[in-house]
């Protein structure tokens, strides 16, 4: 039920954003050139040869950096929160999902190696089917936080996603969706 919930709130999000927004998607591809989905591994077995596929394991595109079985990449494009998931979504993936510290660490790294630092960034947390239930973009669940103190707050009513970065802590801040700001996209790694 709740996925369904947060893939409504998503439409109508996107919804918006087609309607409102002259945002394009960005491209921030490095390379095309992925093809190489299988290793030709020769072997010779009594003095015959035969020619094996061995299968590699899917790895994340160009550009995009990988830890703990998924595929994160930042975009320094500043968008609306709902531009910059319509974004993630043309990158067959979603904003950000933080499930634990270290992939939030990781995240940060990730953020820190574009930037030289820790500007607030979009990731994929939002609260705008219902007040004060938060959930993921990308349908998992909200179970790892690290909000700020006294956040999130929905300041004068209008604070319905999630920055992170929000001050020296490097911690979560409700804000505003229809803020740009730099995102994190997520997906999983993708076998050809």
């Amino acid at each position: 039920m709740l996925t369904v919930s947060l893939l409504v709130c998503a439409v109508m999000a996107l919804a918006s954003a087609d309607d409102n927004s002259t945002t394009s998607i960005v491209d921030v591809s490095v390379a095309e050139d992925n093809s190489t989905t299988s290793l030709d591994v020769n072997a010779a077995e009594d003095d015959s040869t035969t020619s094996k596929k061995e299968e590699v394991a899917p790895s994340c595109e160009i550009g995009w950096s990988e830890f703990n079985g998924r595929c994160f990449l930042f975009v320094s494009t500043e968008m609306s929160w709902a531009d910059a998931e319509k974004n993630c979504l043309h990158k067959k993936g979603h904003l950000a999902s933080v499930h634990n510290e270290e992939e939030y660490k990781h995240i940060q790294a990730v953020v820190n190696a574009h930037t030289g630092g820790h500007p607030t960034t979009w990731v994929g947390g939002s609260d705008c089917q219902k007040e004060g239930i938060w959930l993921w973009s990308d349908g998992s669940g909200f179970e790892f936080d690290s909000w700020c103190e006294g956040q999130p707050d929905n300041y004068v009513g209008a604070e319905s996603c999630l920055q992170i970065n929000a001050n020296e802590s490097h911690c979560w801040n409700d804000f505003p969706c229809s803020t740009v700001l730099p995102s994190v996209c997520a997906s999983v790694p993708q076998s050809s």
